[in-house]
């Protein structure tokens, strides 16, 4: 038996599991790098090296000696520096055949086509994304109703059971690779479904049903998008699609049926049943649809713009979804209990007016920005007396209602901020405000 060592790379479960593997095999695993704190935490509870994915994480592999780089559910790319670690291969699980299905959500893109059969595939890694030789493939059949999630786990399942005929294959010191053969195509990271997963229903219906199912990740992240639906004033997120039989002969885009959170929709060579109907924040809803009513197409200039800027939304996505994860709720710079008696209400006073989205959130930043400024003499609104407070309630009002009155408003803010800026002057003079 030859006994071989490791390190692992990447997140997920899987990682584990095949490290798990490989260790019962006899082999050693010299570290585990990961962003993944699970994975992190089983390396530490086995005695062995838990590097987190950040920083410079690659300087801390230096001195280590391996045989091999296992890259497991790891999206990233590597540097060359890293995979030339290895004595002997970098090795990496890739959720598809190869080449037909090279980069990343390969399985969704696989479901969008119509695949019948699917697969996985460890592979050598190259400087060039999923183009090294194949040292271990395995194929499976692709259900009728199949989705993201339920091809996920297949090739989960195959991945594992595959690597632990690599691990057996060490062992016996007899691995065999092989070149890649056949039509390649890579789907890049910010590469993203025609429309932004919106329906068209000029399109067959199995495509888009497929495309539905293709977009299904359960209750795990989805890095492509939600299925929509435009009824012409909003958008619907669309859960599950199945394939009926024709009923009628409506124009393709025709609802034939409408409640609950179901909708029949007459397609082409076939009508689309479309169910778990709603709105953007996940509430059902149909959107007001009624049988007889014929869904319009996306605007052509609408098609042209998420065409053009599809990829540059998708660039985006990233920052904004850790962007908004870590926004922090907007604290008012002093504190909401005082020394006053205890059981005191703050004073509340009614703005009259309606909140107005980003118009909103100014009026606050603009008050909490008062406070802030050097010298001023804003006091919270239960220190202040029903006359004063009063007063600042007024300032905000002005502030909500500028959606209906912008210019008229711009024009206030500015000579309200004269008029603090000479108070804050004044009061600098004066020397310190006393309460």
């Amino acid at each position: 038996m030859t006994t071989t060592s490791a390190v692992f790379i990447g997140d997920g479960s899987l990682l584990v599991q095949c490290a798990d593997v490989f260790r019962r095999a006899g082999h050693r695993i010299e570290a585990v790098v990961s962003a993944s704190q699970a994975n992190l935490d089983w390396a530490e509870a086995q005695g062995i090296a838990a590097v987190r994915m950040e920083g410079e994480w690659a300087a801390r592999l230096d001195g280590l000696r391996f045989d091999y780089l296992f890259s497991v559910a790891n999206l990233r790319m590597l540097p060359q520096a890293v995979l030339d670690r290895a004595g002997k291969l970098a090795i990496n699980f890739h959720d598809a055949l190869l080449p037909r299905y090279a980069g990343l959500n390969a399985t969704c893109w696989a479901l969008m086509a119509g695949e019948t059969v699917h697969g996985i595939t460890w592979h050598e890694m190259t400087a060039r994304a999923d183009a090294g030789r194949i040292v271990r493939q395995v194929s499976f059949e692709v259900s009728p109703e199949e989705t993201a999630l339920s091809l996920n786990a297949k090739c989960y399942e195959a991945g594992l059971a595959a690597f632990g005929g690599i691990a057996d294959d060490l062992a016996r010191g007899d691995l065999a690779l092989h070149a890649q053969h056949g039509e390649r195509e890579y789907f890049g990271r910010h590469k993203r479904p025609e429309l932004l997963g919106t329906l068209d229903f000029s399109r067959p219906a199995t495509e888009l049903a497929a495309l539905v199912r293709a977009l299904d990740f359960g209750q795990y992240g989805n890095p492509l998008g939600r299925a929509k639906l435009w009824t012409g004033e909003q958008l619907l997120l669309v859960h599950t699609a199945s394939v009926v039989p024709t009923q009628g002969s409506g124009a393709p885009g025709t609802v034939l049926q409408a409640e609950g959170g179901t909708l029949r929709i007459a397609g082409t060579a076939g009508d689309l049943l479309l169910a778990g109907c709603t709105d953007l924040q996940g509430r059902p809803s149909l959107g007001g649809i009624a049988v007889g009513a014929v869904l319009p197409a996306v605007p052509h200039a609408v098609q042209a713009q998420l065409g053009e800027r599809s990829e540059a939304i998708a660039r985006g996505e990233q920052h904004w979804t850790e962007a908004l994860h870590h926004v922090a709720p907007v604290e008012l710079p002093y504190p909401r209990k005082s020394g006053t008696a205890a059981g005191t209400e703050p004073l509340r006073f009614p703005l009259g007016v309606a909140a107005h989205g980003a118009s909103t959130v100014a009026a606050f930043q603009d008050l909490a920005g008062r406070a802030h400024r050097p010298g001023a003499r804003v006091r919270p609104l239960h220190r202040c007396s029903a006359r004063r407070a009063g007063a600042r309630t007024g300032v905000l009002a002005r502030c909500l209602g500028a959606a209906d009155h912008r210019d008229a408003c711009a024009g206030q803010h500015a000579a309200t901020r004269r008029r603090d800026r000479d108070r804050d002057r004044e009061g600098a003079h004066r020397g310190p405000a006393h309460a």
